[in-house]
């Protein structure tokens, strides 16, 4: 299968899993395809829903793949938009850094997105030891 066709099914199986899955109530552990899900350490998704953030990260090929959920509830404009606009305490924002953290220590991993920048502009990792993929 394409490497992009793939990153992007992990990207939506992370709708599948987790508190409120849209298409399926799937494990937070297991596999898809490949690829196998890391597991959670305990307490590692504490205010997770409360701030309508949600992530899973997958062991692929040697890489770390971390898939970021979109939020779509009345939360966002306090949790998540903010950051668009440059304020940078939005508690969406820092929830998906703690979840890198959490798994950066596993090698290749990918950045998507917000996660690439946020991580770049707070000095969390270097632009150029990163992989950044924009689906």
């Amino acid at each position: 299968m394409d490497r992009e066709v793939f990153l992007s099914l992990l990207a939506l199986d992370s709708y599948n899993r987790g508190y409120n899955a849209a298409v399926g109530d799937l494990d937070e552990s297991g596999s898809i395809g490949t690829a196998t899900i890391r597991p959670f350490e305990p307490d590692e998704q504490d205010g997770w829903q409360a701030a309508g953030f949600y992530a899973v990260a997958y062991e692929w090929n040697g890489e770390t793949v971390i898939s970021y959920r979109g939020t779509n509830d009345l939360l966002d404009p306090f949790t998540g938009w903010t950051i668009g606009a440059g304020f940078d305490g939005a508690s969406q924002a820092g929830l998906a850094i703690e979840f890198y953290e959490a798994v950066r220590g596993l090698i290749g991993a990918i950045l998507i997105g917000l996660s690439f920048w946020w991580s770049v502009r707070h000095n969390r990792i270097e632009a150029n030891r990163a992989i950044a993929t924009d689906i």
